[in-house]
């Protein structure tokens, strides 16, 4: 029993963030909205000038795909790679995305949230392309701020929920 009804007791916070999580399960990646929000990416012989030139000008965005003439993917560019080729101006002149890229990886529209949470964690990455059907066509960047605000979203307002203020420590 709570002298706050409207906010859960201490020792069931835990049980419904990992509800909430579990939730996730059932909403897909679509379901958030991200087609239409500007995302950047490079085509294969995108230089390493340019790429750091535009990976520094989107400022949220810290994957980014690396896409053929078609607009299928073909690989990532990854924050560690964007640091190492700003640090090396010599290896910046004659790199291209190609040379920069890690495998592909990325979510379908219908994936759900928990499985795109799960494919970050297990990667080590901060955000993933979402790809359209089998195509592979990328559509949007989904990113942990994304999966963060929509597990945010889902809380019970006793849990730190829609209706709540975040607050600082």
């Amino acid at each position: 029993r709570s002298l706050y009804p409207s906010q859960l007791a201490a020792r069931h916070r835990g049980e419904a963030v990992g509800e909430t999580w579990e939730g996730l399960g059932a909403t897909a990646v679509a379901d958030l909205g991200l087609r239409g929000r500007p995302w950047v990416s490079f085509l294969l012989g995108t230089s390493g000038p340019d790429i750091v030139k535009r990976a520094a000008e989107a400022r949220t965005q810290e994957v980014f795909p690396v896409l053929d003439g078609q607009g299928g993917l073909k690989g990532v560019v990854v924050p560690e790679t964007l640091r190492w080729l700003a640090a090396n101006h010599d290896s910046e002149a004659w790199a291209v995305a190609a040379d920069l890229m890690q495998p592909p990886v990325s979510v379908g529209e219908r994936s759900s949230l928990r499985d795109a949470a799960a494919l970050l964690v297990s990667q080590g990455l901060r955000g993933v392309p979402v790809v359209e059907g089998n195509a592979g066509k990328v559509v949007a960047v989904l990113s942990q701020a994304d999966l963060v605000a929509a597990a945010w979203k889902d809380l019970p307002p006793g849990a730190g929920g829609e209706g709540r203020e975040a607050t600082g420590s």
